[in-house]
């Protein structure tokens, strides 16, 4: 089930390719500060997001963690603002960080890191050239290098992001068994 939500997902993405140049057309004209507003906020609010559940929900308190998820995220941040010309662009890069989290999701009974993180970069590498080569066709689209660019970068940053996260959590676990299994001896001696 978990992957019939990655495909649906990614489905959707393509599906709304013929009609987004018409929404975005429609929303510059009958609301500009929306629009602005929504492109220039989802930033700012989802990094704030992301960094609240990172050091309140995960309690994270390695200080590489803080360290890599503030070069990821800056990076992420310097992607959006000198590549992202349009704000179609910014929700370009917004939706493939999406779609590593509903890969993660489906993937994440697997045991095996390696995979699971290559599994991701591969799939979102192939659908955000894909999405791309789909607007080859289209009328009123155009395949940009530059596009396809943004949504492989952004899918690598999410990885990372998802990487640091999750890594860091599974590490900390596996001290803290550590830690039990000793006093577990020793209760029983």
């Amino acid at each position: 089930m978990r992957w019939v939500l990655v495909i649906i997902y990614t489905l959707c993405i393509y599906a709304f390719l013929p009609v987004s140049p018409h929404f975005w057309d429609f929303m510059k004209r009958s609301h500009p500060v929306f629009l602005n507003l929504m492109v220039r906020g989802i930033i700012p609010a989802g990094i704030f997001i992301f960094l609240f559940y990172f050091v309140f929900i995960l309690r994270k308190r390695g200080v590489l963690s803080y360290i890599y998820s503030g070069i990821l995220l800056l990076s992420y941040y310097i992607l959006i603002k000198l590549f992202c010309r349009y704000p179609a662009e910014v929700f370009h890069s917004i939706e493939y960080g999406i779609m590593v989290i509903f890969l993660y999701h489906a993937m994440k009974d697997r045991r095996n890191d390696t995979i699971i993180y290559a599994t991701i970069i591969v799939y979102t590498l192939m659908a955000g050239s894909l999405d791309e080569f789909i607007q080859l066709f289209l009328p009123d689209r155009v395949y940009e290098f530059r596009d396809m660019a943004i949504n492989w970068i952004s899918g690598l940053l999410a990885t990372g992001l998802l990487m640091v996260v999750t890594m860091d959590r599974q590490s900390t676990d596996a001290f803290k068994d550590r830690v039990k299994e000793p006093e577990a001896k020793q209760s029983t001696i």
